[in-house]
């Protein structure tokens, strides 16, 4: 269950740079739901510490610099495209991919049935 968690987490990337609820507030939220279907015997096991840990430290660098620069950092478009050196039209694409290859890679840990809220 707490692998689900966490690429709940992974899923919601903006959760990164969220000031007003502690991130044990966030993590909590998201536990919630998994105790709350294990309670009700609904639990759906998926999930794989290892595969996850590793497809993170197998992130493409393209993806680190912006997860880090909008989710991490809460970077704008204009200074996302700052730190990228292009336009601000190539900072959205690139900023779009990457929301997109988190909540892919998160998938890969969690049960079908969850969604994550597009945070585009």
């Amino acid at each position: 269950m707490a692998v689900q968690v966490v690429a709940g987490l992974i899923a919601r990337p903006m959760v990164f740079r969220y000031f007003g609820l502690p991130y044990s507030g966030r993590i909590a939220t998201l536990a919630e739901a998994r105790i709350a279907d294990a309670d009700e015997g609904a639990l759906t096991l998926a999930g794989d510490w290892l595969l996850l840990y590793a497809q993170l430290g197998d992130l493409p660098t393209e993806h680190r610099t912006v997860f880090v620069g909008v989710c991490v950092n809460g970077e704008d478009i204009a200074a996302l495209a700052n730190r990228l050196g292009c336009d601000e039209s190539a900072a959205e694409l690139r900023r779009t991919s990457t929301l997109t290859f988190m909540r892919d890679l998160a998938s890969t840990a969690l049960p079908g049935t969850f969604e994550a809220p597009r945070e585009e």
